[in-house]
């Protein structure tokens, strides 16, 4: 076997393997009748992006999953691909056309502006991709999917006219969510809903018969007056009963409105009277089209007036016409307050700025199968992790809204219709709505929006394999690994995606056939949010989101795995840390140390299969540690199972770590370093070592990948130039099968012995570190133990002599005075005549004991002012009330070691 180095470098193992696994197909998956399919589609990324910590859990989860899967011997399939992210791609390439050529996009016309998108596409939209590669993800390159190919959009093309044909989808005009920043609609699902601190102006609106008297309204967008077509008040409110049919004067443009009556005005809210304005706010617009009011539109697209607004207003950005339009009021003395006012404004998804409601003619879905992708999740067809996410998604679906999926971009699929040159657009009879032009296509013009990119990704789990064409669907495997297995992704997108996804699969996968065939999917995990230690969101602006490839560099992409998965508990956010990549690191290195000192400690047997490991292991050379290392091994294995199979990927990561770098490092090698050369059993001892290492390894693989290829070939472990991937893994029935067959059972009470032992060691070592003892060897231990317990400290007497660091350990009393510590075996007594200066320690311990006694008196001072309590933030109080408990343990502590000191 080659030799293992002294220093594990990640540089010199990563890259090496990714190419060999790479080359030799190791991520493909291809039909295979004779084993179970176990298939997971990526959540896209954007083409534009880069990676992130996110995208780093988010594709170690579904990596571990997709390697373990291959080591259960299923035929495992991960599916990769981009998005070709319509707004996000657009803008990019805008910006860059304006730095560079300075040009616009409308200089170039759609089509010349389409192919620089597509070769800004070529040369940057890869990089996510490569740097997926470098986290090690072991996708199926060779069916790797963009949203755009030709192939992909053809079947999003086919899939809105099915739609469409279904009566499904449908043209008109209505209020949308306009992004003044990308000039395009969005979905109700594409605006963010953030509190703001805004204003609220009371204003006041002169009657016309009634000159000197007014009508009070309270509003937050004065900016919006101009565009006012009427008041409106309840028809049960008493005030104002008197005043219905007669009219109020806008202030400008100056114009007689109505006072109309309408059940939707809440006579709680400001004075109960309100401007309505149709063109801005979909409130508005219904109460316009039930009282047949006017639509007066003062919004440009980009958010500033037009001159319907007025001349004054013509060209204004609508936040600087809003304090225009107040300074305009308060000088004719129809400004009554400004008064600070919270409420909630809906903000862009992707351009983070506030949305405007706006009239618009627009293409629009009624979601298909809602009430069966209701049951599929409520019936637990679809089983969601953490459960708790059912319940939204249930709530959404019976709350939902058309899909309005068009958009006002260049970059996308462009919807598949055609107009009658000359005709009216609004009669569907004008209309050919086909994946293939008409056969005149001189007397048409094209549909010039495009489909919301979300309307082509929720096709994504079956049109990437093939859908709806027979042959492709055949050369694809979608009969075969559709419905997929498990989808990760983050909740935030549980609306815009996941669920669409099901009504999608629902609606267009075997048709009649039963539910559970026609689902896209049968789990879907929903990972946390990475926030750094303080709980913020991670953002370029904030400085706090580490670049995940400058920690590959220094800790491996192994180390980076492991960390996060180490810190991530089931569904729930993860302040992270970059010491804990450190920590994933460190396990590394402490794994390669293990398995050098592995080959280091005598030569590699027959490690090719799990029963010629275990024919190794001979039953009567066991010893206790031996028993103890098995035992704990078989629990292992069982827990990481069960863990696995419950999405629990940080409580197995830890199972793991925890044993190996406890239980295995920890003890079973320091107790193995004390058996003798070149004896029957330290061979039965390396056996033993080599039947744990080859487990461990096995587990560890779906978390590191890198790191266990390598050690799996240098001890020599499966058939020459087999991978770990493919060497099975076998579970605790298994393990126990094997050790059976060659004539092994473990001592289930031997364990509980280690355990007693280990207890002993541990106190007996905090005895040493108390009086700063912990390097010294020359240091005499003594027990009180009952004699159930004498007998399997006198079997281990060199053993816990060797690992407390001790010189001797005996049965005869060492005094009352001297030191103690209660373990389950008995009193252990550290021995300190000649150790250490009494009278110098007693004097140390004192000075301690003062410092410590002044810090708890200001603590409880702090602590005791109500002041203090009162007006600090309560984090602050919080940590003075820790520090105080800590103090006062180690004041307790250094009490109890100068008492023992006499």
């Amino acid at each position: 076997m080659p030799e293992i180095s002294k220093a594990y470098d990640p540089s010199q193992v990563e890259a090496q393997w990714y190419k060999t696994w790479v080359e030799r197909r190791c991520f493909h998956g291809e039909p295979n009748p004779d084993k179970e399919p176990y298939c997971i589609v990526i959540p896209p990324p954007n083409v534009t992006g880069v990676l992130t910590m996110g995208h780093v859990l988010n594709n170690t989860l579904q990596d571990i999953l997709i390697r373990r899967a291959r080591q259960q011997g299923k035929e495992a399939m991960w599916l990769p691909g981009t998005d070709h992210a319509g707004i996000a791609t657009q803008t990019r390439v805008e910006r860059e056309l304006r730095q560079t050529e300075g040009v616009t996009r409308h200089d170039l016309g759609r089509d010349r502006f389409v192919q620089k998108a597509w070769e800004w596409k070529e040369k940057h939209g890869g990089i996510i991709i490569e740097q997926l590669k470098r986290l090690g993800c072991s996708c199926d390159w060779e069916r790797e999917v963009f949203t755009m190919d030709p192939a992909y959009s053809a079947r999003v093309q086919e899939a809105f006219v099915r739609l469409y044909r279904d009566g499904l989808i449908y043209r008109g005009k209505r209020m949308v969510n306009w992004c003044p920043a990308s000039l395009t609609a969005l979905s109700d699902e594409e605006v963010i809903m953030k509190t703001r601190q805004s204003t609220l102006y009371r204003m006041r609106y002169e009657l016309v018969d009634r000159p000197g008297e007014y009508l009070e309204i309270s509003t937050t967008r004065p900016e919006t007056l101009m565009g006012d077509t009427a008041v409106a008040v309840h028809p049960d409110d008493e005030r104002y009963r008197h005043l219905l049919g007669e009219k109020v004067w806008r202030p400008f443009p100056r114009e007689a409105l109505p006072i109309v009556a309408d059940a939707h005005i809440d006579p709680e809210f400001g004075t109960g009277v309100l401007k309505v304005t149709p063109a801005h706010d979909k409130a508005d617009f219904e109460i316009g089209q039930r009282h047949n009011l006017p639509i007066i539109d003062v919004f440009n697209p980009d958010g500033t007036l037009n001159e319907r607004a007025g001349a004054e207003f013509a060209g204004m950005d609508r936040f600087e016409a809003r304090k225009v339009a107040a300074r305009k009021l308060e000088e004719a003395g129809l400004l009554v307050a400004e008064e600070p006012y919270e409420n909630n404004v809906g903000y862009s998804e992707r351009a983070d700025v506030p949305i405007e409601p706006r009239l618009s003619e627009q293409w629009f879905l009624r979601y298909p199968k809602v009430d069966e992708a209701k049951a599929v999740v409520r019936d637990g067809l679809i089983r969601f992790v953490p459960e708790r996410w059912s319940k939204i998604y249930l709530h959404w679906l019976e709350n939902i809204q058309d899909w309005c999926i068009s958009r006002q971009l260049w970059w996308g699929h462009q919807i598949p219709v055609w107009y009658r040159k000359g005709a009216d657009r609004s009669l569907p009879e004008n209309w050919h709505v086909d994946t293939a032009p008409p056969a005149d296509p001189e007397n048409w013009e094209r549909e010039e929006d495009v489909l919301d990119t979300w309307a082509s990704s929720w096709l994504w789990p079956f049109a990437t394999m093939g859908w709806p064409d027979p042959e492709e669907e055949k050369s694809k495997g979608l009969n075969y690994f559709y419905p997929t297995s498990a989808l990760v992704t983050g909740p935030d997108i549980i609306f815009f995606w996941v669920a669409r996804m099901i009504m999608a699969g629902l609606q267009f996968m075997r048709p009649g056939e039963p539910v559970e065939r026609r689902i896209p999917f049968r789990d879907v995990y929903y990972t946390g949010i990475i926030r750094d230690i303080q709980g913020r969101k991670m953002s370029k602006s904030l400085g706090n989101s580490p670049d995940p490839l400058d920690l590959i560099a220094r800790y491996g992409a192994d180390g980076l795995r492991l960390g996060i998965m180490l810190i991530a508990p089931k569904g729930q956010d993860i302040r992270f840390s970059e010491d804990r990549v450190e920590t994933g690191r460190h396990f590394c290195n402490k794994l390669w140390n293990a398995c050098r000192y592995r080959q280091m400690s005598g030569e590699l047997r027959d490690n090719s299969s799990l029963p010629a490991v275990a024919s190794r292991i001979r039953m009567d050379l066991l010893d206790t540690d031996d028993h103890f290392i098995l035992g704990r091994l078989l629990n292992t294995v069982e827990s990481v199972d069960s863990g696995l199979r419950d999405y629990e990927f940080t409580g197995a990561a830890q199972k793991l770590f925890a044993f190996f770098w406890t239980d295995f490092c920890d003890w079973y090698l320091e107790v193995s370093k004390s058996r003798p050369a070149n004896s029957a059993e330290k061979d039965n001892g390396l056996a033993v070592q080599d039947f744990v290492l080859r487990q461990l390894l096995l587990l560890l693989h779906p978390y590191i990948p890198f790191i266990t290829e390598e050690l799996w070939h240098n001890l020599g472990y499966g058939a020459e130039n087999e991978f770990i991937q493919n060497a099975g893994l076998p579970d605790g029935a298994a393990l126990r099968d094997a050790l059976a067959e060659a004539g092994v059972r473990v001592d289930g009470e031997a364990e509980a012995n280690t355990e007693d032992l280990r207890e002993f060691v541990t106190r007996a070592r905090a005895l040493k570190a108390d009086y700063n003892l912990a390097n010294r060897k020359d240091l005499a231990f003594f027990v009180e133990t009952a004699d159930s317990s004498r007998a399997l400290i006198e079997a281990n007497r060199g053993k816990l002599t060797h690992l407390i660091g001790a010189s001797s350990l005996g049965f005869d009393p060492a005094g009352d005075a001297a030191p103690a510590a209660v373990t389950r075996l008995g009193t252990v007594r550290l021995d300190l005549s000649g150790a250490i200066d009494v009278t110098a320690e007693k004097e140390r311990l004192s000075k301690e004991l003062a410092k410590l006694e002044k810090q708890v008196a200001i603590g409880e001072g702090k602590l005791g002012n109500k002041k203090f309590t009162s007006n600090a933030p309560p984090e602050i109080v919080d940590g003075a009330r820790r520090q105080l408990n800590e103090l006062r343990g180690k004041k307790e502590e250094v009490e109890k070691l100068l008492s023992a000191l006499g």
